[in-house]
């Protein structure tokens, strides 16, 4: 425990520095507050929480990081994202894969997302006019996610932005996955 606690704030220190907030493999469960006192007063512009056990991302969290231009959520616990989300213009990279998501989030006010990527979840749903409306999306990667045919053929007839579906390409993935 006390080797992960000095990991974090190791991690913390850096970000001031690089900018770049690093808490990928932590086996964080939830944001430490640690977190928001330690960089109150730095401005961080990509954050990696990815491959932890994270169940809620906490609305102050995008209140706190409004200058993100990149946020990594892959690897979680997640089912969705708090409204505050719709306040981080500045985000254009969002991954989500590997999460426990149904739906897609509420993140299509962000005003210059321009790469969604939602592997590996659960979803069966999203908002298609809102997503079509989005003026800055460039990519959104859906793969391995029960879309339904409907929608799926919805998703396939878009020409503004591309978008991947159906299942990803099993290269490089471990044997008993693929299996």
């Amino acid at each position: 425990m006390a080797q992960e606690v000095a990991r974090v704030a190791r991690r913390l220190e850096a970000a001031k520095e690089t900018q770049v907030l690093d808490l990928s493999k932590c086996e964080l469960m939830k944001i430490p507050d640690a977190v928001y006192f330690m960089l109150k007063d730095s401005v961080v512009n990509k954050c990696d929480l990815s491959d932890n056990i994270i169940k809620r991302i906490p609305s102050k969290f995008c209140t706190k990081f409004q200058a993100l231009t990149e946020l990594q959520l892959q690897g979680n616990s997640l089912s969705s994202l708090p409204e505050e989300i719709r306040n981080m213009e500045e985000l254009k990279v969002l991954d989500i894969s590997n999460n426990k998501f149904e739906s897609l989030p509420v993140f299509y006010e962000c005003p210059k997302l321009s790469t969604i990527t939602a592997k590996e979840n659960k979803i069966t749903e999203l908002d298609f006019e809102r997503l079509r409306k989005m003026a800055s999306l460039r990519e959104l990667d859906l793969q391995d996610n029960p879309l339904p045919e409907e929608l799926q053929q919805q998703l396939k007839d878009i020409d503004m932005f591309t978008v991947h579906i159906g299942a990803s390409d099993p290269i490089g993935k471990e044997l008993e996955e693929v299996e």
